[in-house]
Order: structure tokens, then sequence, then C-alpha cells
């Protein structure tokens, strides 16, 4: 069979655009109800609030899967209820990145695991090998020295990256069940990289582990994600989330590869504060930045929401976020270079109550089952990169001044909810 589809997008550091993906898919390849997708897709993106705004991303990605209804592992046969049909995927993907016309991503994946659901609420998704190969290029050197002397972050930021490792997901949902008054969704997940694979891998004049002359990411990643729907009356719904990430790196890394690492800030996350520009720590990143994008090794977040109907389709809803990102050590920067570390960003457990950022704010929802279409206005009340003792900015709340509007008001369109 062969389908085409157009897709809209929206992603939590603000980004919204359009996709169009072509798929062939051919059943019963091998005459055991095997599935091949072949996949090539091309689309746009472009920031609607944030350091990029009005600057579009251009993409082209392709893949192929192929599915097995059945566990393939070699010299052992596991057991299977027939009630849910396990599955065995191999993936590989290819996608190109073109970001504003500053510099180009290219990235490549490959993947070998398994899907399977114990029952209904609980699924398990375990992939033994997973394999992502990061390169960037840009148009001229002048560009990549303008970018780096910009924002000293793009060293690491846009350095090749090789992660070879394993991941392992687990997720327990009972929100299939619609008469609960009240529903959980749980998912917990864990990754590691060149822990196995770095023993194998030989040395270079710098100490650092290699596999085709690229240093190997060696770190060990953990997260987790709680959320509740409390249904208070037919139309009144109490949802919360509690979001926590840690991630350890060591030998040839000193922090998470950035695709890796933690955010805060966006449509779905932090909503009072633009996209992916909050942290980590005390830092704050500065107003004429090219890029805000601030990854942290530690995350917690706290969200909680009153969802309530107003009229046929259209819901409203109050929000309060809360949470922070930190780095496991402070980035002290380049050495010899000026202005290009990032103090206040190391965790410490005794500060991290009195580095967290919190936003509240209201939003509109036109909620028509197949499609969700959001609009949310948030204003931070509690700003971490102020001061000790002044952080709570409630005195400095004025929706009649304009400059306050300006520098505080953040306006987040999103499909779909948030949580």
């Amino acid at each position: 069979s062969l389908s085409f589809s157009v897709v809209g997008t929206s992603k939590s550091n603000n980004f919204v655009g359009s996709e169009v993906k072509v798929t062939h898919t051919t059943r019963n390849l091998f005459r055991s109800a095997e599935q091949l997708d072949i996949s090539a897709s091309g689309g746009f993106e472009t920031q609607t609030k944030g350091t990029s705004l009005g600057k579009n991303s251009l993409s082209l990605t392709t893949d192929a899967k192929l599915t097995f209804p059945r566990f393939i592992v070699p010299f052992y046969k596991p057991r299977s209820t027939t009630a849910f049909i396990p599955k065995t995927i191999a993936l590989l993907s290819y996608q190109m990145l073109n970001r504003g016309g500053e510099y180009t991503l290219n990235a490549f994946k490959g993947e070998f695991g398994y899907n399977f659901k114990e029952n209904q609420y609980k699924e398990h998704n375990l992939n033994p090998v997973s394999i992502s190969f990061i390169t960037t290029g840009f148009p001229t050197d002048t560009t990549e020295q303008y970018l780096y002397k910009k924002n000293p972050l793009l060293r690491t930021t846009l350095e090749k990256q090789f992660i070879i490792g394993s991941n392992y997901n687990f997720t327990y949902t009972n929100q299939m069940e619609t008469n609960r008054r009240n529903n959980t969704y749980f998912f917990g997940g864990i990754e590691t990289g060149g822990n196995v694979w770095g023993l194998f891998a030989s040395k270079n004049e710098a100490g650092k582990r290699t596999l085709f002359n690229t240093a190997i990411n060696q770190f060990v990643r953990l997260e987790a994600d709680l959320r509740d729907y409390y249904k208070i009356t037919r139309n009144l719904t109490w949802a919360n989330r509690f979001n926590v990430g840690y991630g350890y790196a060591y030998g040839n890394s000193n922090t998470l590869p950035f695709i890796r690492q933690f955010f805060a800030g966006g449509s779905s996350d932090i909503r009072a504060f633009p996209a992916r520009s909050l942290g980590p720590g005390t830092y704050k990143v500065r107003d004429d930045a090219i890029f805000a994008d601030q990854g942290g090794d530690i995350k917690l977040m706290l969200n909680s929401e009153l969802r309530f109907k107003l009229v046929s389709v259209l819901y409203g809803a109050l929000f309060v976020d809360a949470g922070n990102i930190w780095l496991r050590k402070e980035d002290l920067g380049i050495p010899g270079t000026p202005d290009t570390g990032r103090p206040g960003s190391e965790f410490k457990l005794k500060n991290v109550l009195n580095e967290i950022a919190v936003g509240t704010g209201a939003g509109l929802r036109v909620d028509a089952t197949i499609l969700v279409v959001r609009l949310d206005v948030a204003f931070p009340v509690r700003k971490p990169y102020l001061p000790s003792g002044q952080r709570w900015v409630f005195d400095d709340i004025s929706f009649g001044s304009k400059d306050w509007r300006r520098e505080n008001l953040i306006f987040n369109i999103g499909i779909g909810y948030p949580f």
C-alpha cells in the first residue's frame, strides 16, 4: 500500500510547522506477517516565540522500519500471550535539518529492539542496540566562526556526536477507562551510552575512546514522568504532572550529549518562559543570544492545571508551572576566553528550592476530539536568575504596563494538551 499525509506539528520549543510524508508499506514480507514501512518526508518549521523568531528550519527525513510480530532472540524463545502480540523492530533513519541557513545537521540512527504489552495497562519498549551519529556543517567558515564567537555553547552543541548504547522504557496508563474518576499515567526510561561498547573502543592521543575517529559519548540517563487526572465534576478536571530527569556523564564526557539533555521552558513545559531558555540553575542566557537552547543534566518540573468546559468544544484552563534544570558540574567556559561560562549552573541539593522558577497563566482550547488547538498565555512570578531574596516578583506585576507585558507575557500556541 501507498499512503500520503500532511501533518501539522507543534513542539515544546515553540516551533510550529507542517510536513508532507509518503509511506510505502509491504505486509507479509517473509510470509509470516512481517511488515516493512519505508517513508520519506519533508517539512518546515518556524519559531513563534524565542530567540530564533522568524528563522525557518527545513527538514528532510527518510526511514525504514521492519516489524516482526514475535520475539526474535538468539538462542532463546521467550513466551508471550496471545492477547498482546509482541513485536521485534529494526529501524534505520536519516534526517537532514537546515536551521535558518546558519548550519545543517545530519543525523543517522539505527535501532533493534522489542515492544510488548504485559497487559492493557503496561507496555515495555527495550532496545538492546541503539546507535546515533550526528554531524554538522556550515555554509562557510566565516559563519562557523561567527556563531562560535556569539555563542561558545555551540562548540559542544554542534560538535560530532556518536551515541552507541541501549535503552528501556516502561509505560503504565489507565486513561482508556473513561468511567474512572481518577486516571493515572506513568512513564519511566533509562538509557546508557558507551558503557559496554566503550570497552572495545581504542583511545586516541587525548585519552578518549573513539570509533571511526569520533569520540563516543559515555553516560547514563534516567527519566520519570507521572501524571494524574482527577475529575472533580463532569466538566471540571484537575490535571497534575511531575517530571524528573537525571543524567550522569563520565569517561569521554563531562555532560550529556546535547540531543540527550533536559530543557526547560516552552509550550508544553514551564510556559512562562521562552522555549529552552530557562536555566541551568541561576544562569540567564543573554537576550541577544542567537540560540537560547540551554540544556542540563538534571531536571525537576511540576505542573498543575485546572481544566473546565466553557461551551460546546471550547474549554478553558488555569495553570501553575514550576521547575528548572541544572548541570552536575558548573560550566566554567573555555579557558582563557571570558564570558563563555555559565555561573550558577551547578546542581546543589540545598539550593534546589531557592532556584525553582514559577509561572502561571490561563488558556483556551478548542477540543474537537480528533484535534485539539491550544492557546496559553503565561507570565513568571518567580525568576531564579534574580539575586537571592528578590526572586518572587508578585510586586512587579502590572498588566497595564506595556513594558511589563512585552517583557513578561509569553503566548504559546500548541496542538494537543500540554500533558
